[in-house]
């Protein structure tokens, strides 16, 4: 309908009528003028409405498009929108750079798995002439990645024989029912289990339990036939009227941020404890070779002690936020965080009670588990003597036993036996030993399967994150090769300006803030090439600069991506985002700081990180770039320059 048409003048005499029509005026009447442009007016309205409505659907399904498909474009687009820096920089700088900007972009954004991304040197660094094929596979199964398979096995193989739950619930029986002691125990169990298996399956393996201590805490009558696996949905249900939901949610997540923390924590005390660790120790050793010094002993020795004031730090600010009351007196059993709770269980004695319900389901989980099988004597037997393996193969202060060996190949070099050699007969043993050995001759003589079988590790193994580390090692064995990193090592040299602690202090807030926004391991994949190029550059102890950034990204506490325990305490806890990033802030920043101080201390004591090693040097080093190389690279930065 035209304006002029649905704001025409209509002669008619009924005023009733004529006010039907929105337009409709009477000549006669003294406000034609006035009712008229009204009518305009609105007409324009309608007319706009129109078309703003129709922007705002086409706008909605612009953006369900792109929400839907947003993946795709990335995969598509990224490469070619790359495509000119090859083109630009004609030589393998270039060429490497596009493949590592390719896989950075990627990882961030995880358009594609992160494991699938680790595969893309194999197919670009031959294609794009950097490595050849074999020459860039065989970093996908190097030694450090057969230790870190071989350290996964054996996890499985506690989590499977309950080795690790019979621990936990051991510690908690231990503690008492005071909450600051439950806590301080769930958090050194989760630690100590975090060094050994998968932080995440530490943190699954944490939950459920949390959950009944929580319930038992909060039911105000015991109950002998309590269900210890019941969910806190239906807990929530039943106990509403006799609890206030509140206390419940604030005493759960203070017990989830807890677990969630030394989770995190306890992952930096071992190299097999988290995959970052994993990358550090192998970017270490596939370019400056296995003289550095730094093992599984040496690594224990610089992280553990961090590790442990950690969690007392972390401990010590859960109570600063939750129990501002810090005095151990009765109000601190396990009771609704809440003064006026605590107060009044304090007087009608309804604490004690409570304190005794939390040591009944402990007890009663723990009993639940009847007595320790054969297949768990002899998984905890294997599992020490790897450990003391580990710790006294080459501990530096002393002549470790692989010395004591000194065998030699057909060509008269000493063969070295590594870690990844111990935990391998470790895991072989596992195969070879029964679970429950059975010698009857009434049933055939029968025996039970292994202490492990091939499906469970079929079944549980991370192959992508063996994947993931291993795109890691070959990204940096194709930096190197390419001069890519020589190149950027030379354009951070400018860094020589500031101190070695500063450098230190700077590249490690860098990495912990990288590590909040995308995987830890692609953190370390990314940067690890990068700060041993740099190292060098800068004369400093390359493992001074590897370390840190490597504790760095194990020290991400403040949003639900940055790691699957984060991402796993999140989803089943009630706790804020706000109040996470608050708190995890002050803890990215105090771990990071012990972190640091423990490096420069007992790191330097044991690694001597204070001075430029030997084997950092290239001419001291045939697994470095050799001289030849070297020229090599200054003359491809030098025609950069003059691009």
């Amino acid at each position: 309908m035209r304006r002029d048409q649905y704001c025409s003048i209509r002669h008619t005499p009924n005023p009733v009528s004529s006010s039907k029509h929105p337009c409709s005026v009477d000549v006669k009447s003294s406000d034609f003028v006035f009712r008229r442009r009204i009518c305009l007016r609105n007409s324009r309205g309608h007319m706009s409405g129109l078309l703003v409505g129709t922007t705002i659907r086409t706008t909605m399904v612009i953006w369900k498009y792109l929400k839907n498909f947003w993946k795709t474009f990335v995969i598509l687009l990224l490469p070619l929108v790359l495509l000119p820096l090859p083109v630009l920089v004609p030589s393998t700088i270039g060429r490497c750079g596009y493949v590592v900007i390719i896989m950075a972009g990627y990882w961030v954004t995880e358009a594609l798995p992160l494991p699938v991304t680790s595969l893309i040197p194999i197919v670009l660094f031959p294609f794009l002439g950097i490595m050849s094929t074999n020459d860039t596979a065989i970093f996908y199964l190097n030694s450090t990645n057969f230790m870190f398979i071989g350290g996964l096995i054996m996890a499985i193989a506690i989590e499977k024989s309950g080795l690790h739950e019979r621990l936990a619930l051991k510690v908690l029986t231990l503690t008492g029912s005071n909450i600051r002691f439950v806590m301080f125990g769930f958090m050194a169990t989760t630690a100590f289990l975090s060094m050994w298996i998968s932080n995440t399956a530490a943190t699954a393996m944490m939950l459920p339990i949390i959950d009944a201590v929580v319930v038992a805490a909060l039911t105000s009558e015991a109950n002998d036939d309590f269900e210890l696996h019941t969910g806190l949905e239906d807990v929530y249900q039943d106990k509403r009227d006799q609890k206030s939901s509140r206390d419940l949610r604030r005493t759960k997540n203070m017990l989830n941020l807890s677990i969630m923390y030394s989770a995190n924590i306890g992952g930096t005390g071992t190299v097999t404890g988290s995959p970052s660790n994993l990358v550090v120790y192998g970017v270490v050793e596939t370019i400056f070779g296995k003289d550095t010094g730094l093992n599984f002993a040496t690594w224990m020795a610089t992280s553990v002690p961090a590790m442990v004031i950690n969690i007392i730090i972390a401990w010590a600010w859960l109570q600063i936020v939750y129990l501002p009351t810090m005095s151990c007196r009765k109000s601190s059993q396990l009771t609704p965080i809440t003064s006026a709770n605590q107060g009044e269980s304090s007087k009608n004695g309804q604490s004690t009670q409570e304190s005794k319900r939390v040591q009944q389901v402990i007890r009663a989980r723990y009993q639940e588990l009847g007595p320790i099988s054969w297949r768990e004597i002899q998984v905890a037997v294997l599992f020490v003597v790897l450990i003391v393996a580990w710790i006294s193969r080459s501990p530096r202060f002393v002549p470790g036993w692989a010395s004591l060996l000194n065998l030699r190949d057909a060509t008269g070099n000493l063969t070295s036996v590594t870690d990844s050699t111990v935990v391998i007969l470790a895991v072989l043993i596992l195969f070879v030993l029964p679970a429950y050995p059975r010698c009857d001759p009434r049933k055939n003589f029968q025996t039970s399967g292994a202490l492990i079988s091939w499906s469970d590790v079929q079944n549980e193994l991370q192959w992508g994150v063996i994947i993931l580390a291993g795109g890691g090692f070959a990204m940096a064995e194709g930096a190197k090769r390419s001069c890519l990193s020589y190149w950027i090592g030379s354009s951070l040299k400018v860094l020589d300006a500031l101190s070695p602690v500063l450098v230190v202090i700077t590249i490690s807030t860098i990495t912990a803030f990288l590590t909040e926004f995308m995987s830890n391991t692609a953190t370390a994949n990314l940067i690890m090439p990068v700060l041993a190029q740099l190292a060098v550059e800068l004369q400093i102890n390359p493992l001074l600069l590897m370390l840190s950034a490597g504790f760095a990204c194990c020290y991400a506490f403040m949003l639900p991506v940055a790691t699957p325990p984060n991402a796993i305490i999140y989803s089943s806890s009630t706790i804020s985002l706000q109040r996470m990033l608050l708190m995890g802030l002050v803890m990215n920043v105090v771990t990071l700081s012990v972190s640091l101080i423990s490096i420069h201390t007992l790191g330097n004591a044991v690694l001597n990180l204070n001075t430029f090693p030997i084997w950092a040097n290239s001419t001291n080093n045939d697994m470095a770039i050799t001289d030849n190389a070297t020229d090599i690279c200054m003359a491809m930065v030098e025609e950069m320059a003059k691009l």
